[in-house]
């Protein structure tokens, strides 16, 4: 895009245990990926029969860290195991991780992950400290509004906290995963109450912990991305959710390495393909299949799924409205959030062709979403 057009669309260690023991858990929230994998494996194995590459397509590894527990990516692994990547040529790798961004990042920056889904929390601090990092495509999120966030705030029954009642959290503890979205989520609710990070203890908790501290009291409020509020509110009596969703631009996205970009742009155009067309099957199977998927390979509880799942949306397309609020919503958010220590040029964190390609070359996988306007279009 020119710079003329990027102007324009400014107008435009807890016990986790007890929690296991109530079934809001599986291993996955231990941080072993034993069973996940093995999960993972035996679905892959369903899914290559049903979808068998062709002798003329090679098969090349890919590999993708991933964070645990999430319904957000939970359509990469219905992917796997309904064989979606091995159709387009793809080995799925995944490596599980429980540590959030940070963790993502250290992946890609290190050479073991190809790709990764992040937060813009974590990726665009990473970028203005010399990672070089690109976004390439959508986790989660959409393509045709201004505002979009899964994060939630969720308070204790014993913090005094009612819903809407964000004022109150002042002076509060508030467990949240640092460095992630769940951090820049709950800043920006907190000022839009007028109160700073200053007015509260913020307790980096990982996601996993979050519903036990505030079970045990270790904290009074916890904030993160779903599913994890929800797990709050099923596992914890008396919890609230204080506030709706966090009002900023913050969707899942896909990140790679420029340098991975240079030398397997095919690989991954071929991977956001495989990726919008398991978003595409996420969607019409949001009630049952989704639910199971996430249960299997996360062990979080459907009853948790079932609420958490409302809130998020598998919207994979890039458009010039997408462009537009990284641009000129997300980045100044983090900035006065203290999140980003400086701005910097959005134009070199995204390469927005990659997904261009995939619409074009794919749009049976879109049919079922709104369509983009044709101003927003790439």
């Amino acid at each position: 895009m020119s710079r003329d057009e990027w102007s324009r669309l400014d107008e435009l260690e807890m016990s986790r245990r007890q929690l296991l023991q109530k079934g809001a858990l599986g291993a996955a929230a231990l941080g072993v990926s034993g069973g996940l994998l093995g999960a993972l494996g035996t679905g892959v194995a369903r899914g290559a029969a049903a979808g068998a590459v062709t002798p003329q397509q090679a098969v090349r590894p890919l590999e993708i860290t991933i964070n645990s527990g999430g319904i957000d990516t939970s359509p990469i692994f219905a992917g796997i195991e309904r064989g979606f990547y091995r159709r387009h040529g793809l080995d799925m790798k995944p490596n599980i991780v429980t540590t959030g961004g940070p963790g993502l990042v250290a992946a890609l920056a290190s050479g073991q992950a190809k790709v990764a889904p992040i937060g813009t929390a974590a990726t665009y601090p990473a970028i203005v400290n010399g990672i070089p990092l690109k976004i390439i495509g959508i986790v989660h999120g959409t393509s045709v509004k201004k505002f979009y966030s899964t994060n939630y705030v969720v308070a204790g029954p014993r913090a005094g906290v009612g819903r809407g009642e964000v004022a109150k959290l002042a002076g509060k503890r508030i467990g949240v995963p640092l460095g992630t979205d769940g951090e820049a989520g709950l800043l920006s609710v907190l000022a839009s109450a007028g109160v700073q990070r200053n007015d509260v203890r913020l307790v980096n908790v990982r996601p996993p912990d979050l519903a036990i501290a505030l079970q045990t009291g270790a904290v009074d409020a916890v904030s993160f991305v779903e599913p994890w509020p929800s797990v709050s509110l099923v596992q914890v009596p008396g919890s609230v959710r204080v506030s709706g969703p966090a009002p900023l631009f913050g969707p899942g996205i896909f990140v790679s390495t420029e340098e991975t970009i240079r030398a397997n742009r095919a690989l991954l155009v071929d991977f956001l393909a495989a990726s919008a067309q398991a978003q595409q099957w996420a969607r019409r199977n949001l009630n049952k299949g989704l639910i199971d998927v996430i249960q299997r390979t996360s062990g979080v509880a459907p009853e948790v799924s079932r609420r958490g799942i409302n809130f998020v949306r598998f919207d994979g397309r890039i458009s010039k409205l997408t462009l537009s609020r990284l641009a000129y919503l997300t980045i100044p958010t983090l900035i006065s959030l203290k999140i980003l220590s400086k701005g910097l040029d959005a134009r070199t964190a995204i390469d927005p062709t990659l997904s261009k390609e995939v619409q074009a070359k794919y749009p049976q996988y879109f049919s079922d979403l709104p369509k983009i306007p044709k101003k927003f279009r790439l």
